[in-house]
């Protein structure tokens, strides 16, 4: 999977976030368990940020301790989020392509007006 390197820091943080919190540790224990300090939590919060890259070493061995396959960290798959601001994007091209043709056909709004009449008023 080929991205942009620093959309790929953010999936990954997000993906160590949902594995830790999955696994119910906090960060500092997190911390703790791979070597760190127990101060570390503020690396822990930048890695889960998607604000510093974190060592391949230390994706591993979190994974080891979320019990997560490694390649799940290592090359993460989009969040539901982006999924969604994809089906989104492409919701609005598809109605905004359909918009076009139907001007394009002469069925848009006001077609039956005819071309050029515009909106016509209703009596009451």
């Amino acid at each position: 999977m080929t991205t942009d390197p620093a959309l790929e820091q953010r999936r990954r943080g997000f993906w160590l976030r949902i594995a830790r919190e999955r696994a119910e540790l906090s960060q500092e224990d997190a911390a703790k368990a791979i070597g760190l300090s127990g101060k570390s939590k503020s690396t822990m919060s930048a890695w889960e940020a998607g604000t510093r890259e974190i060592p391949a070493s230390k994706v591993a061995a979190l994974a080891r301790l979320y019990g997560v396959p490694v390649e799940h960290l290592m090359e993460p798959a989009p969040t539901a989020f982006e999924a969604i601001e994809a089906w989104l994007t492409e919701a609005v091209a598809t109605a905004a392509a359909l918009e076009r043709s139907d001007w394009a056909e002469g069925s848009g709004p006001g077609a039956e007006d005819g071309p050029g009449d515009g909106p016509r008023r209703r009596s009451a």
